[in-house]
């Protein structure tokens, strides 16, 4: 018990049918809500490709630095602006172009990109929730509370499958260091 306390534990708890984007396409639904708590929870944006871009940027310890410069030169904190990114691309490129992140055709390149359908597999997320618990090291946990899944699965196995594989994958990845907890009040 006092180990189970005393092991740093990321908790998210919500509830996937709040989280779910509609129009995203069914196939890949249930890991976009997990990817979308997941970047949210460790204070990337919610946007799946600006949070890879946020991820990018920390790895090489320039996002303190490119959220300062965006601030300079926006006037308003990255945290703040970052939703409304599609009418800041100047502000944004300027700010990775003066970090010395991008030059600027790269820059306008990655802003190109970013109205593309975002796709990550499964086990790319998993990925990511290793390569984040790696790098906190400490023996860090995480927790996904999903709360009413029933709810959101109904009867759809193929729903059913996506989140057995969400469990197994990120069991495997992290060796036990990511958990799945799930509630409903029906049959799964």
């Amino acid at each position: 018990m006092k180990l189970a306390a005393d092991t740093p534990t990321n908790v998210i708890l919500f509830n996937v049918e709040s989280k779910h984007a509609a129009g995203i396409e069914e196939k890949s639904s249930l890991v976009n809500v997990f990817l979308k708590v997941f970047n949210n929870s460790i204070g990337y944006s919610t946007i799946p490709q600006l949070a890879d871009l946020e991820r990018a940027l920390d790895k090489k310890d320039k996002f303190t630095e490119f959220k300062a410069a965006f601030e300079a030169i926006q006037g308003e904190s990255w945290e703040k602006a970052r939703n409304e990114v599609d009418f800041l691309e100047d502000e944004v490129v300027d700010a990775l172009v003066k970090i010395d992140y991008f030059s600027e055709s790269a820059a306008r390149n990655w802003f190109a990109k970013y109205d593309k359908e975002y796709q990550i597999s499964i086990e790319d997320f998993a990925v990511l929730v290793e390569e984040y618990l790696q790098a906190k090291g400490n023996n860090e946990h995480i927790v996904f509370l999903v709360d009413e899944i029933g709810q959101y699965i109904g009867g759809n196995s193929s729903l059913t499958l996506q989140l057995q594989t969400i469990v197994e994958e990120l069991g495997n990845k992290t060796r036990g260091k990511a958990w799945v907890i799930v509630t409903s009040q029906q049959a799964i």
